[in-house]
């Protein structure tokens, strides 16, 4: 069967509140800075009182990604659980106006949509409280096997890991996606996720998956090393092909033992760091979905990274919809 999707996205449905903070803040909320807490209904009525809200969109590491992917001209499609309520509305409307096929039906349950408040500091930096809400009920259920025969590569995000029955659902989508010559990425998606479920994630990746995207502190933790060099030659134990972003020191790409190294691209001026390894994904996806090389890869993924970071939030937005790259508009679909 000829493949139709590009990347099919399996995440959590989040939305993002975005918020201005200051580092004294985060020490009033005794928030770990950079890093996700997850939080329950009651933080976030405390938060939605005491918050100052910059913005709101759409959100989800995994769920950016197929979104930044469209927005570049790719084929995406997503897993997630919302709920049927105001919130999830939004999160089915940005998807439905990216052209993005939602493939999961809102739960009955009274558990409302998952949320996100992110606190951006003047360094840019981003620290997330983490309401999942609606995304913690994804289950077996919610799979779409030919959506995952018929993608050319499935993104999955490693959040899912803290949830049992979104575990199952990860093996059952590896099990049709090998039936089915579908490559298996995996986003590590945050440096304590990795810490708690280390020695399952080394074997996963040993044994199911083919792509691996982690930013530097996350590939430490999963080589169980403090010293960058050891990780650079360590990761292709686990996975052949491994992605590793490194904030502005660049991005490192290890296939096979080989290394490619790209420096950061230039930014004016850094202003929120959410959803810059999302985006990196996006773009670094969206060159190798379309035959090109993993130079060029980088190159793109750079490009949708920089741009991410110059404005709040981890989605450029529907209403500004990035062009093809140089390069990449003759590849026949």
């Amino acid at each position: 069967m000829t493949n139709r999707i590009d990347v099919l996205g399996i995440g959590n449905a989040i939305v993002d509140i975005l918020c201005l903070a200051q580092d004294s803040d985060l020490r009033d909320m005794s928030l770990n800075k950079g890093m996700m807490t997850l939080v329950d209904d009651q933080t976030v009525q405390q938060l939605k009182a005491t918050a100052s809200v910059d913005s709101m969109q759409s959100g989800g590491s995994v769920a950016n990604s197929v979104a930044h992917l469209s927005a570049l001209g790719g084929r995406s499609q997503f897993i997630g659980k919302i709920a049927n309520d105001q919130v999830g509305d939004k999160f089915r409307q940005e998807m439905d106006e990216l052209e993005i096929k939602f493939l999961t039906s809102p739960t009955e349950n009274q558990t409302s949509t998952g949320r996100c408040y992110i606190f951006v500091t003047p360094d840019a930096q981003r620290t997330m409280c983490t309401y999942l809400g609606a995304s913690r009920l994804l289950t077996t259920d919610d799979l779409d096997t030919d959506a995952v025969s018929q993608a050319s590569i499935v993104l999955i995000e490693g959040y899912l890991w803290d949830l049992p029955d979104s575990v199952d659902l990860i093996f059952e989508t590896v099990g049709v996606a090998k039936r089915s010559q579908t490559l298996v990425a995996l986003s590590l998606s945050d440096p304590m996720l990795v810490e708690r479920h280390r020695d399952r994630l080394q074997i996963f990746l040993r044994d199911h998956a083919d792509i691996l995207f982690a930013n530097e502190l996350e590939a430490q933790k999963l080589c169980e090393s403090e010293r960058w060099e050891l990780t650079e030659k360590s990761v292709n134990k686990f996975v052949d092909h491994a992605i590793i972003t490194r904030g502005d020191q660049g991005s490192v790409v290890t296939v096979d033992g080989i290394t490619h190294s790209r420096r950061a691209d230039p930014v004016s001026k850094v202003v929120d760091t959410t959803g810059a390894g999302d985006a990196y994904a996006a773009g670094y996806l969206f060159g190798l979905t379309h035959n090109q090389s993993i130079e060029r890869c980088m190159d793109l993924a750079s490009n949708v990274a920089a741009g991410t970071i110059s404005h709040m939030g981890g989605r450029l937005g529907s209403s500004n919809r990035q062009s093809i790259p140089d390069g990449v508009t003759s590849v026949v679909r």
